[in-house]
């Protein structure tokens, strides 16, 4: 509900001020809108989209390891342990929590890991495979269980070029 004054009604001009002023000159009829209409607009203009050149350096960061990965956010939140509302938010800008970002910056060492074993396009397709190495679990179901230590005895393996 609105708390708006109600407008006055001018019907007759109101004499001049002794100040000399013009009667349209003072600042009490100076204001056309109610100030919580001025704070949503400012609100609204702040929410334009940002572009790549605008966003902050941890957004870039979170985007550019996901897209490495070539995974998507609901993948990339099963592999960091992290909501798709919080991977969501970082891309967006919202600052990342220090647990956060030690999580992102394992997900940049993983998939250098991965791509000096193989192809940058397959590694999506790897961590949602059943892998002997791991027991015929998925390397995210692995992630998801606590035990990366795991997965990189795997990553190792393949990276020397050892069969798994």
């Amino acid at each position: 509900m609105s708390t708006a004054k109600p407008r006055r009604k001018t019907a007759a001009q109101p004499p001049a001020p002794a100040n000399g002023r013009k009667p349209h000159q003072t600042a009490v009829s100076t204001r056309t809108s109610h100030p919580e209409s001025s704070a949503r607009k400012l609100k609204t203009e702040a929410r334009v989209p940002s572009n790549q050149a605008t966003r902050p350096a941890s957004a870039q960061f979170v985007a550019d390891v996901r897209s490495g990965l070539g995974v998507t956010r609901e993948l990339f939140a099963r592999l960091t342990g992290f909501s798709v509302r919080a991977i969501t938010g970082w891309e967006a800008g919202r600052p990342i929590s220090e647990p956060g970002l030690r999580r992102v910056k394992e997900m940049e060492r993983l998939r250098a890991a991965l791509a000096e074993g193989m192809r940058a396009e397959f590694i999506a397709q790897w961590l949602e495979t059943p892998c002997e190495g791991l027991g015929g679990l998925k390397p995210v179901e692995v992630l998801e269980r606590g035990e990366a230590d795991r997965l990189w005895r795997v990553v190792l393996l393949i990276g020397s070029g050892m069969p798994i």
